[in-house]
């Protein structure tokens, strides 16, 4: 598949796109990189509702932009650690000015929300929850 997004970015000119590909100890450093986390997916069929990695992005302080696709893109645009836009270049790229704008403030909500929605107290709490449903406990 890299032969082929290779080829896709040649043939539209995007000089200003860069694949890396590696592997990494870390992604904790690789989100230290980056200032948000890009989810333009157009279709429900190839995206999940929670993908891991904005969870990770929110997790180390980056704001998300996603399409209406992703499941909890609302609920992270209503917290303030996201937005969720269109997936247009227009859009994007108004949603990463806005973003910039403001990014301490989304970077701290980020974080919040991640603690609040995905820590591992609340993992535990909520398949608590679904076996003891299933056990009738």
């Amino acid at each position: 598949s890299y032969g082929q997004l290779a080829e896709w970015i040649r043939a539209r000119k995007l000089e200003n796109v860069e694949v890396v590909v590696n592997a990494v100890k870390s992604m904790q450093e690789v989100y230290a990189g980056a200032h948000v986390t890009l989810a333009p997916f157009r279709s429900h069929e190839n995206t999940k509702s929670l993908p891991n990695s904005l969870i990770e992005s929110l997790a180390c302080g980056r704001p998300i932009v996603c399409s209406p696709v992703v499941g909890f893109g609302r609920d992270v645009h209503g917290s303030n650690a996201g937005l969720v836009v269109p997936p247009t270049g227009e859009a994007l790229a108004v949603a990463l000015d806005d973003i910039t704008s403001r990014w301490r403030r989304m970077s701290e909500a980020a974080i919040e929300f991640a603690a609040q929605h995905f820590s591992h107290e609340k993992f535990v709490e909520r398949h608590h929850e679904l076996y003891s449903s299933l056990n009738g406990v």
